[in-house]
């Protein structure tokens, strides 16, 4: 999850560890929705766009601190921090996903997860789970989240250049095609399933992201100390809604504004809460716990069903989170933090050899290296 870029004075760059208790409230609510019996008050369906609000505001603040500092942006070494960031713990998982299918039915003579193996593979390899129109295979269902994250990833760069630059004719063929894509499988991919909202939610925090950049006095003066009424806002509107995808819409923009606000002006009480060790703790290993959790649900249920153990849910709960947890910590030291090492290290190689942008008062351009040296990607 590491350090994230944010605008301040020059290209400062700080980390904002209440982020990282903000992402484990989401998991934590995903958790929830995930794990049937749970309290009926709880619509844990909110977490997910919790994450789109994070994502969103991240990605451009990471896009808009190296094109306001160099006036352009190194793509290569954007999109391979971003590939070695998630793919390497993405597909590990699928792999540790096919194991399972494969001992449950050694174990049980049960094919029906082999079964929804064959019919999402080539949608899972693929990074394209959103576009299974079976709901009732749910194998790795979470994964939809990750598909429509990583599209929104190779998209939106390419806008934001588009509309900051005269870029090459590639770069205008590149997004067309995309868009076109987009548009063409959205009726049956993304409306009818509701994904389509994923896609909006990353749109405004971004875009809310832009706006607090360029006009910074002006947000300051509505954002800054209202992460409290912005949170109890959402709260009241969780109370009117309690569910349905409009609400999911609210809590994300919610969410936006309190992001922003708490990075206007991070000395609030609301960040202390956040800043919680055990919640930071989570929130680091939250991409793991996402991808992960499911399988840990199902395998919980599985022991105790097997010895006949009835639990209340939430102690099923807890032994669920805590082998969640266990499995990504593992995860993050064999997998997770290496890859997203080497690609850090891959990316400051391919942007060394950029052009940096000329200092107007003729100082000697600064290698764009040395700003990616300092620029850690966090995005989810």
């Amino acid at each position: 999850m590491g350090v994230i870029c944010l605008h301040g004075v020059g290209t400062s760059l700080k980390y904002e560890n209440h982020l990282d208790g903000l992402r484990a409230i989401s998991i934590f609510l995903v958790m929830c929705n995930h794990m049937a019996g749970g309290p009926p008050f709880l619509n844990g369906s909110i977490g997910v766009d919790i994450f789109f609000a994070i994502s969103g505001f991240l990605i451009t603040n990471i896009l808009l601190i190296e094109f306001d500092e160099f006036g352009d942006i190194s793509l290569k070494a954007y999109f391979v921090k971003r590939i070695f960031r998630i793919f390497p713990l993405y597909f590990t998982t699928i792999a540790i996903y096919v194991i399972a299918a494969f001992v449950l039915y050694k174990l049980t003579h049960d094919s029906s997860k082999l079964a929804d193996l064959y019919e999402a593979f080539p949608y899972l390899i693929t990074v394209n789970e959103e576009f299974m129109f079976n709901e009732n295979n749910t194998l790795f269902g979470q994964a939809w989240s990750v598909g429509i994250g990583e599209k929104f990833c190779l998209l939106w760069p390419q806008l934001f250049l588009f509309f900051s630059l005269k870029r090459k004719a590639i770069y205008y063929v590149i997004v067309g095609v995309i868009i076109a894509y987009i548009i063409y499988i959205a009726p049956k991919g993304l409306t009818e399933r509701g994904y389509s909202r994923a896609y909006f939610e990353l749109i405004f925090a971004s875009l809310m992201t832009i706006v607090i950049w360029r006009y910074k006095a002006a947000s300051t003066r509505v954002f800054a100390g209202n992460s409290a009424f912005f949170v109890f806002c959402g709260a009241v509107l969780y109370y009117i809604f309690r569910v349905g995808e409009f609400l999911n819409i609210l809590v994300s923009i919610i969410a936006t504004f309190t992001i922003i606000s708490l990075h206007i002006s991070s000395k609030q009480r609301l960040a202390y809460l956040l800043s919680f060790k055990p919640l930071v703790f989570l929130g680091k290993l939250s991409y793991g716990i996402y991808l992960i959790h499911v399988l840990a649900i199902h395998f919980v249920s599985a022991v105790l069903d097997r010895f006949s153990w009835t639990l209340p849910w939430s102690l099923r709960f807890l032994i669920a989170l805590i082998v969640s947890v266990a499995a990504s910590y593992i995860l993050q030291l064999t997998i997770e933090r290496p890859m997203v090492a080497f690609g850090r290290s891959l990316a400051k190689r391919l942007a060394l050899v950029k052009p940096a942008k000329i200092d107007h008062a003729g100082a000697a351009p600064t290698p764009v290296g040395a700003h990616s040296i300092r620029m850690e990607s966090a995005e989810q």
